[in-house]
């Protein structure tokens, strides 16, 4: 017998694997191998999706979720038909415990399963006539034949989720690059727009219905129009097509028509707005840009910031805020991995000082456990009378998140975020994409978690 075990003592929700492939019979025989479990919890059901080996005498699991160090025994049997040989095995798997740890996160206020293949799942509500919000995200048709859209509806009163509409994407392809943001708005009606890279489309839902055609959408942000004050324009920053402006036709039939190439190429997957300010970063220049739109005109240009590249990892998010003074005053951070679950990782904040915008601020944290998958900048306690931009990174791989909370308040005159030491946030699942949200009240915070590969959304209270 001949074996390798890839870990013997996995983290808690990770993949072991037992190799005995390498087995061989000394008459040449064909061998029959396996692995039985004697003792100690089942593997974890979430399917495998990382870098796992798979071929003839190679076992693979996932460590169980665990709540303190558990063992796991396995034998190993190899057979040439006459004689057996066996060999017991133990994993011991790690419960992980992260330092320090916030409190902001409590129970769950509704959860969402049986959806296949889910991305970023985003709250809306209706705040005008028949009040209702909810969530809405997308999906894939169950016989993967394309992406879905699904609806769940709250009506204020019974503060329950129930499914609503599930509309079919039409030439959209499975499992395909998805975008979700929930902030655009027609008339004071909030819409959902929903872009699909490789189908070189973006869907608006619900306010109104329109698929705008755009070469390789990766990216959404919602402006107040400068024309008409009561209408959004829409920002569409492509793979690698530049950055486009849609606005409203108000002669033909009110629907967006292509306005404005603000650049005609680069790679703009990430981009951000508020009121008539614009920021974006272009990958392939390594610059966050900004720009204020005009009425009758094109969008102006303002300053322009690199953004170093740590070296060996990669960019997997990135979140911005223009704050209350507008596009001269911002904050965003962009999180880096080398994508290894025992790696490393870092996030970087930018930010200027309202009074001194040509002053930016850099600040990075660091970590080991835990690779990112999603990043957001939000005020965490919207309900009070402060105004926060904290950050939230969501881990792929660990049920928890990280929180880096801001603790200076821009109604205070003069604003420049000052951020606290980073936290991990236990969550109920590692997670794929992270939202905020208010909750079923609508008068507290909450967050829109996503596991894509379960299938599963679930809404989360935050406390102060």
């Amino acid at each position: 017998m001949n074996y390798t075990l890839s870990s013997s003592s996995p983290d808690e929700e990770q993949p072991f694997w037992i190799d005995a492939s390498g087995s061989t019979d000394s008459d040449g025989d064909a061998l029959t191998i396996a692995v039985t479990q004697l003792s100690g919890p089942a593997p974890s059901n979430v399917p495998l999706f990382e870098n796992v080996p798979t071929g003839e005498g190679i076992f693979a699991f996932r460590a169980p979720e665990v709540s303190a160090d558990s063992a796991m025994e396995f034998e190993i049997s190899v057979s040439d038909g006459e004689d057996t040989t066996t060999e017991n095995v133990t994993i011991s798997v790690r419960n992980i415990v992260l330092s320090p740890v916030g409190g902001i996160v409590s129970g769950d206020l509704a959860n969402f399963g049986n959806l296949q293949n889910p991305v970023g799942a985003d709250f809306f509500s209706q705040p005008f006539g028949a009040l209702t919000s909810g969530l809405i995200g997308v999906a894939d048709k169950a016989d993967d034949t394309a992406r879905l859209s699904f609806r769940y509806e709250n009506d204020l009163t019974t503060e329950e989720f129930v499914p609503v509409v599930e509309n079919d994407l039409p030439d959209s392809i499975a499992g395909e690059n998805t975008l979700v943001s929930s902030g655009f708005f027609k008339s004071g009606s909030q819409s959902v727009l929903v872009a699909l890279e490789e189908s070189n489309r973006v869907h608006l839902l619900q306010a109104f219905e329109q698929v705008l055609t755009t070469q390789k959408p990766c990216a959404v942000a919602s402006l107040l129009s400068p024309d008409i004050p009561i209408l959004s324009d829409l920002v569409v920053g492509s793979r690698d097509n530049g950055l486009r402006l849609f606005k409203f036709d108000d002669v033909n039939g009110m629907n967006l028509e292509p306005s404005t190439v603000i650049e005609a190429s680069g790679e703009y997957c990430h981009v951000g707005g508020d009121s008539n300010d614009l920021v974006a970063y272009d990958s392939s220049t390594q610059s966050l840009r900004f720009w204020t739109t005009q009425s009758g005109a094109a969008p102006l240009e303002g300053a322009s910031l690199p953004i170093a590249q740590p070296q060996g990892l990669d960019l997997v998010g990135a979140a911005f805020k223009l704050n209350a003074t507008g596009a001269d005053t911002f904050t965003a951070a962009f999180v880096f991995s080398d994508g290894v679950h025992d790696g490393h990782h870092e996030v970087h904040i930018y930010s200027n000082e309202q009074g001194n915008p040509g002053i930016v601020n850099t600040k990075v944290y660091s970590w080991t456990k835990g690779v990112p998958s999603d990043i957001i900048i939000e005020d965490t306690n919207s309900m009070d009378a402060s105004s926060q931009s904290d950050v939230l990174i969501a881990l792929e791989d660990i049920p928890y998140l990280i929180f880096i909370d801001d603790e200076q308040d821009v109604m205070l005159g003069t604003y420049s975020p000052d951020y606290a030491p980073l936290q991990y946030l236990p969550a109920p699942f590692w997670t794929s994409s992270v939202r905020h949200s208010w909750g079923l009240d609508l008068a507290s915070d909450a967050l829109v978690l996503t596991q894509t590969r379960t299938g599963t959304v679930t809404m989360v209270e935050l406390t102060p």
